[in-house]
């Protein structure tokens, strides 16, 4: 039995994609706080994201572990303590395995 070689770029994500959070909450998680771990790491300032509105996108044509789902959700953003008055929408790093749910 030959090994599995792994090629390519590795990652440090941790947590789940924003799917997987919003799908799984009441109101598809409207008002609640969402963080990037990568960002939790790197900054000590608090950094996050309360989630104002929440729209699915249509499913991948192709179904495989790399063509994961997508949502667009507009968020209020918090970058190292200072909150952006504009809100943004999410929906190209959507995919990501690292957001986390900040509990209430």
């Amino acid at each position: 039995k030959m090994p599995y070689k792994y090629i390519g770029r590795t990652h440090d994500f941790k947590g789940k994609t924003l799917w997987e959070i919003v799908g799984n909450l009441k109101n598809f998680g409207v008002g609640r706080l969402v963080i990037r771990n990568i960002v939790a790491e790197r900054y000590p300032e608090p950094s996050y994201m309360r989630i104002l509105k929440v729209e699915a996108l249509p499913e991948p044509k192709e179904k495989s572990p790399d063509n994961l789902r997508k949502v667009r959700v507009l968020v209020e953003r918090t970058f190292r303590g200072v909150t952006n008055p504009k809100p943004l929408y999410l929906e190209s790093a959507s995919y990501k395995t690292d957001y986390r749910l900040i509990p209430k």
